[in-house]
């Protein structure tokens, strides 16, 4: 039937023991099943404003799958509790409430990182998560925005290349979505180690920076 027993020990405060099992109330509908298409359009419809984020954010969801499948296969705690707590954070954002559950509970059951050796638990969270990604129709990975005039204001800086110094992923879909009447050619660091390592390899034209960001 599924669900993890665990627990956790610690000398002279004693052990606790935490037991989830995928058990329905009986005030829940027993067999609920999520639409895809119906699922993503609800994330769409639930603010218009940033409708081109949502389809910028959906794109990058197998992206941060992928990083937290190899975070399991690697053991390694810390990068999964990272990519999760962010991956909770996009989903929350955008109204992705059907993602945003088994990311909650992903990120919380690697809370305590340091001391994490079972990733079963983990695992059971992200079985569900690339369950309900199966569902999401796969055009909505593909599709592009449609092209727009670019005004005769900012031709000069038409395909110019430009440099995005930003740690907060939501920060970054929004400023790609600013600057895309201008150019596509964008490329982004999320520290400054990057920033730099970039700006030696590559002559940009522009760089937007932000001042207050991880090294």
């Amino acid at each position: 039937m599924g669900g993890v027993i665990n627990l956790k020990s610690e000398v002279g405060k004693g052990t606790q023991f935490i037991i989830k099992l995928p058990i329905k109330s009986i005030d829940q509908e027993v067999h609920h099943v999520f639409d895809g298409e119906t699922m993503v359009k609800n994330w769409l419809g639930s603010d218009i404003l940033v409708y081109d984020l949502i389809l910028e954010a959906i794109k990058e969801l197998p992206k941060y799958i992928k990083t937290l499948e190899e975070a399991v296969d690697e053991n390694d705690a810390k990068k999964l509790f990272e990519n999760a707590h962010v991956l909770k954070g996009l989903t929350g954002n955008f109204h992705m409430h059907e993602l945003y559950e088994p990311s909650a509970d992903l990120c919380e059951s690697v809370r305590d990182y340091k001391s994490i050796t079972n990733f079963e638990e983990p695992q059971v969270y992200l079985n569900e998560l690339n369950e309900r990604l199966k569902l999401i129709p796969e055009y909505y990975y593909y599709q592009h925005n449609q092209p727009v005039e670019v005004p005769q204001n900012v031709k000069p800086m038409f395909n110019k290349r430009i440099l995005v110094a930003e740690d907060v992923y939501e920060n970054g879909l929004l400023i790609k979505c600013f600057l895309r009447n201008i150019t596509n050619n964008i490329d982004f660091a999320e520290n400054g180690i990057k920033t730099l390592d970039l700006l030696e390899s590559v002559d940009y034209d522009l760089l937007l920076l932000d001042m207050q960001m991880h090294t």
